[in-house]
């Protein structure tokens, strides 16, 4: 603030003519005028442009790193929101999976009752309609048991025979996530009936033992084959036990009613490997390189609203997280068991 004295005027001619009567001098008057605007503080401690303020632009933000709350609150919501996604998200994708497998196992079915041969299946072909109704399993299954086929539905394990071929055909199933086909196994007791629909003909199996072991492929192995008759065809269910934790397998065995159908082979080494949760080759990466993209997405997102200030950020920003938490999620289920 300065100080300026007023030009001459009437009052001043006024106080000179008193100086020439009294002798004495009056003051000066002086009056008060504001340069410039000073900055004014905010609450925060932040000075602030007054200019800015009047024109009616927002002054930017200086971004700094998120505080460790902010990044346990998006850390909480990921995985939220790969909880969501695994129960009640995937049974949705499973569905629509199965009603893809069901027109294409029709196909397959009409031609083998107009005399056609069946071919043998491709990883990810249905194979048939696995049906036990006291166990509430009604599903198209597929050929393969690794995670992309187990999450379209139940999976015949690659390196076993086929069903109703002569030996021990395994079938792989989820009983927690993907529709869950599998999920009643627990249950299964002697005497249950399962009935398979595929294109060499229709299948019916009786129940004989259900037993739990480690999850371990030889031990998956050496139980659906405990017992097995050399000449008759065998039907080895298998899914994760307990419910959501994976820790064993259940093993429920059936035996066919009436003879095999020809062909059938067997590859230990195959079978092994479908079962064996641990040969997922490539995931552990995949599920860090998506998980870092992601970090950096929402990092960059929040850099921008706080340089822009701009709702529109969030709106540019949401598919981009939306897609890489997909992607991620899908990579978060690869490491883990297939039958969960």
């Amino acid at each position: 603030m300065s100080i300026v004295t007023e030009p001459d005027t009437e009052a001043d001619e006024h106080a000179r003519a008193e100086v020439a009567t009294t002798g004495e001098c009056p003051a000066p008057r002086q009056q008060a005028r504001v340069d410039a605007p000073a900055a004014k503080a905010d609450g925060a401690g932040t000075a602030t442009d007054p200019t800015a303020a009047a024109s009616g632009v927002s002054p930017a933000r200086s971004w700094s790193w998120p505080q460790p709350r902010h990044v346990a609150m998006v850390v909480g919501a990921i995985v939220m929101g790969f909880v969501v996604y695994l129960f009640l998200v995937s049974p949705l994708l499973y569905n629509r999976a199965q009603g893809a497998l069901t027109s294409r196992l029709q196909v397959a079915l009409s031609q083998a009752n107009a005399g056609g041969v069946p071919r043998d299946p491709g990883r990810g072909d249905p194979i048939g309609f696995i049906d036990a109704r006291r166990l509430g399993l009604s599903a198209v299954m597929v050929e393969g048991a690794r995670q992309g086929q187990l999450a379209d539905g139940p999976g015949h394990v690659r390196g076993t025979p086929l069903p109703g071929q002569l030996g021990v055909s395994i079938v792989a199933g989820r009983r927690a996530a993907f529709g869950s086909p599998f999920a009643s196994l627990h249950s299964a007791r002697e005497g249950d009936e399962v009935v398979l629909t595929t294109p060499r003909g229709t299948l019916n199996y009786t129940v004989v033992t259900a037993t739990i072991v480690p999850d371990r492929p030889a031990s998956v192995l050496a139980a659906a084959r405990d017992g097995a008759d050399a000449t008759g065809s065998r039907l080895a269910l298998v899914t994760s036990d307990p419910w959501g934790v994976a820790a064993e397998r259940i093993v429920v065995v059936a035996t066919l009613s009436g003879p095999p159908v020809p062909g059938g082979s067997t590859s230990d080494a195959m079978a092994t490997e479908e079962l064996d949760p641990d040969r997922q080759p490539g995931s552990l990466a995949a599920l860090t390189l998506w998980s870092i993209l992601l970090v950096a997405a929402l990092l960059a997102t929040s850099r921008a609203r706080g340089a822009w200030r701009s709702p529109a950020v969030f709106l540019l920003a949401a598919p981009v997280v939306a897609s890489l938490a997909m992607v991620l999620y899908d990579s978060a289920i690869a490491v883990l068991p297939p039958t969960l």
